[in-house]
């Protein structure tokens, strides 16, 4: 039987010179649906950033694809504090 996560953030450390120096990379985030508007996603948004914060990230970044469908996705993060900062998601299939 497969199990599915009900409550997921996987996320990086990294360097960018454009930020200055040590960032975060949310790669995935994720709440279930039966599980959202409940605060969930908020207080594990908040323990990425203190995470950040105790290792001294100058920005958490993440991408969103400019769907209609993800309108919902980019005012929820938009609501904890991050904002576009324009850009491209790219990749190339090894």
């Amino acid at each position: 039987m497969k199990r599915s996560a009900s409550v997921v953030a996987t996320f990086t450390e990294t360097y960018a010179l454009y930020c200055g120096g040590k960032i975060g990379l949310i790669q995935e985030f994720y709440v279930s649906a039966t599980q959202r508007s409940l605060g969930v996603g908020d207080r594990l948004l908040n323990q990425v950033k203190e995470h950040g914060i105790q290792h001294r990230w100058s920005y958490i970044e993440l991408c969103t694809p400019p769907l209609p469908e993800f309108d919902k996705t980019l005012s929820f993060y938009q609501l904890n504090g991050l904002k576009p900062v324009g850009g491209r998601k790219m990749r190339v299939s090894l």
